[in-house]
């Protein structure tokens, strides 16, 4: 079968397999190649992935002594994410019951999960590998977080047409990435 596209010499794109795909079947002879700002995006997420999953891993500071002179106030942390907190529940409790000998399908049923999502919480030895492995997901819908929320605003509910939306702006990211973003802002 002759290529599509023989004039295409090279194609840019991101590391999505369907990406990949289209440019085999329409120009297979075309040499595919990263642009910048996917290399610095994926490097970006690699690196963040790897220091949340090893966050747990890290040492307390040191106390300082009491009577430190002109020490600073305490500044509080923001609030932890609806979805980094549902996580930590999920992983938790799907644990807990595993512990207690219930099959990965009672679980989900248990707790009204998906087969792939109780793996996921089981097979992972603490929350923070689950968190960091879903923020990372719901990243790329970043640059896009305010167009999703005028949208939402403008009444649009539906993820998959915000998805289409953004999709059409450039957006990397996947339905499911929209899906996470959105209900963890409006859940």
């Amino acid at each position: 079968m002759a290529p599509r596209h023989p004039e295409v010499k090279v194609i840019c794109r991101d590391r999505s397999s369907g990406y990949a795909e289209g440019a085999r079947i329409g120009a297979p002879q075309a040499e595919q190649v990263a642009d910048r700002y996917h290399l610095w995006a994926n490097l970006g997420q690699a690196v963040e992935k790897t220091v949340n999953g090893h966050r747990s891993h890290l040492a307390e500071p040191p106390s300082e002594p009491a009577d430190t002179p002109d020490e600073p106030q305490v500044v509080q942390l923001p609030t932890e994410l609806k979805i980094v907190t549902r996580l930590r529940e999920q992983h938790a409790a799907a644990h807990e019951l595993w512990q207690q000998g219930m099959s990965k399908a009672g679980i989900g049923r248990k707790l009204g999960l998906h087969q792939a999502t109780v793996r996921k919480l089981v097979n992972a030895p603490s929350a923070d590998d689950v968190v960091a492995k879903s923020l990372q997901r719901a990243h790329v819908v970043d640059p896009y977080v305010g167009y999703l929320h005028r949208r939402w605003n403008d009444g649009v509910r539906n993820a998959t047409q915000l998805y289409r939306e953004i999709q059409e702006q450039g957006s990397p990211g996947g339905e499911l990435a929209v899906q996470r973003h959105l209900l963890s802002a409006y859940k």
